[in-house]
């Protein structure tokens, strides 16, 4: 299921990696715009819906090496750090499963637009 996932961090890494510049992909929700990810070389930025400290709501999701909350704000946004070398198809399924448990939504690669941008 997280396949599709894993294929945009590994355009994210790939494009910085070539020489593209800071490269971002945005996943943002067809069924609610307060929904989405971004996803650069080394950090993943979701939508976080809650005013609760973000590590008790990560506590029951999959364990990905290497990623740590860089910051969050309260019912706007959480941002992890993430050593994304390695450890894509874990970083992707934590990312399906965030989608799911935190958003509240489907992890269907239908329900969910992409873009990219060089940042």
């Amino acid at each position: 299921m997280a396949s599709w996932i894993a294929k945009h961090i590994e355009r994210a890494v790939s494009q910085t990696a070539d020489g593209f510049g800071d490269w971002c992909v945005n996943l943002q929700s067809t069924a609610d715009a307060d929904r989405w990810a971004q996803i650069t070389w080394e950090h993943i930025n979701l939508a976080y819906p809650s005013a609760d400290d973000p590590a008790s709501a990560l506590a029951s999701l999959p364990g990905v090496p290497l990623l740590d909350i860089a910051s969050w704000e309260p019912n706007t946004f959480v941002t992890f750090s993430h050593g994304a070398d390695g450890s894509m198809p874990a970083l992707a399924d934590f990312m399906a499963a965030y989608f799911v448990h935190v958003l509240r939504l489907t992890d269907a690669e239908s329900d969910w637009n992409v873009s990219e941008e060089a940042l």
